[in-house]
C-alpha cells in the first residue's frame, strides 16, 4: 500500500518546482521590460490601463527606471514567502495525517507526544473530529523548529540532511523579517537559530554575512539554494 505522506510530499515538490519556475518567468519578464525602458529617453511619457477603469496617468520613463531597482527585491520576497508557504502546507497535512491515523486506531505514533485539547460537549461535532480540528489549528501556531522536529521524528529519525533543515529554518525567520520588520534582522531569530549572524548568497553566488539590525537581501542564487534544500528535505521524508 502506498504511503499517503509520499503523495503529500510529491504534491509539495511539484508546487515548489512550479512556483520557482514562475519566479524565473517573472525575473525574465522584468529583464525584458528593463531593456525596453533602456531604449527610451527620460522625457518619454507612458500611460497604460492596468485594470478595469484603472489607468496610469502619463508618467516619465525616468520614474519607471527609478522603480525598477525596487521591483526585483519585491518579486523575490513574494516568491520566497510562497515557497515557504507550500512547505508549511505540506507539514500541516503530514501532521494531520498522523493525528488521524492515531485517533482512528490505524496506527500508533507516540512521537506526537502530549497535547492539551479543549472540548465543547455542547458542540454537535464528534469528539474525535473536535480533537482533530483543534490539533490541526494549534499545530499552525507551533514554532517552526518544533514543527520540523516532530515531522522529522516521524519521517527521518536519523536526522539526515540536517544542513538542509537548518537552511529552511533560517529562511522561515527571514520570511518573518521581511513580513514584519522590512527585512531587518532581529536578535530573537538569531538566538533561535543559535547564531550571531546569518549568511546569504548574493547575486554573484558569493556568501555575505548579515547581523542583527541589518537589512537582509535575497538573491536568485539564495532562492535557488532554498528550493534545493526543500527538495532534499522532501526526498528525505519520503519512504
Amino acid at each position: 500500500m502506498s504511503d499517503p505522506v509520499n503523495a503529500i510530499l510529491d504534491a509539495a515538490v511539484k508546487d515548489i518546482q512550479d512556483h520557482y519556475h514562475g519566479f524565473l518567468l517573472a525575473r525574465t519578464s522584468h529583464a525584458l521590460g528593463s531593456s525596453v525602458l533602456d531604449s527610451l529617453t527620460d522625457n518619454v511619457r507612458i500611460t497604460a490601463t492596468v485594470g478595469v477603469n484603472v489607468h496610469i496617468e502619463p508618467i516619465p520613463v525616468s520614474e519607471l527606471r527609478a522603480f525598477r531597482s525596487v521591483f526585483p527585491d519585491f518579486v523575490v520576497e513574494v516568491f520566497h514567502a510562497k515557497l515557504l508557504q507550500h512547505w508549511h502546507d505540506a507539514t500541516d497535512r503530514i501532521f494531520c495525517h498522523y493525528v488521524d491515523e492515531h485517533i482512528s486506531g490505524r496506527g500508533r505514533f507516540d512521537e506526537l507526544g502530549k497535547v492539551s485539547v479543549k472540548l465543547d460537549f455542547a458542540d454537535e461535532t464528534s469528539l474525535p473530529d473536535q480533537v482533530r480540528a483543534t490539533l490541526a489549528r494549534d499545530f499552525g501556531f507551533w514554532r517552526y523548529s518544533d514543527r520540523h522536529k516532530l515531522i522529522n521524528k516521524l519521517r527521518n529519525p536519523t536526522g539526515s540532511e540536517a544542513d538542509a533543515a537548518d537552511v529552511i529554518h533560517k529562511h522561515v525567520h527571514l520570511r518573518n523579517a521581511f513580513q514584519h520588520h522590512h527585512g531587518i534582522l532581529q536578535e530573537f531569530p538569531l538566538r533561535e537559530l543559535g547564531r550571531h549572524d546569518i549568511t546569504l548568497l548574493n547575486e554573484g553566488g558569493l556568501a555575505e554575512t548579515f547581523n542583527a539590525g541589518q537589512k537582509a537581501t535575497l538573491s536568485v542564487a539564495e532562492l535557488d539554494y532554498l528550493r534545493r534544500c526543500l527538495l532534499l528535505m522532501a526526498q528525505r521524508w519520503r519512504t
